[in-house]
């Protein structure tokens, strides 16, 4: 996400699309980590962010999630 040097706002979503190969490994985990990193505009320096998030439930399937990510 590109903000041209701007101050991102207080809450932000974004979407990470995968693909089914993917779907299916992430579907067989438990515990996930997400690794975040935000480059400092026009600057070598970034903050990164690990978050905890909860494994794919039998109840979620592909194409749910792939239609959230549209």
């Amino acid at each position: 996400m590109e903000l041209g040097g701007k101050r991102p706002p207080s809450q932000l979503t974004l979407s990470c699309p995968i693909s089914l190969e993917k779907y299916r490994e992430l579907s067989e985990c438990k515990e996930l980590l997400l690794l975040s990193v935000w480059n400092i505009y026009d600057t070598p320096f970034a903050f990164y962010q690990v978050a905890d998030i909860q494994g794919l439930s039998g109840e979620q399937s592909y194409e749910n999630v792939s239609r959230k990510c549209q």
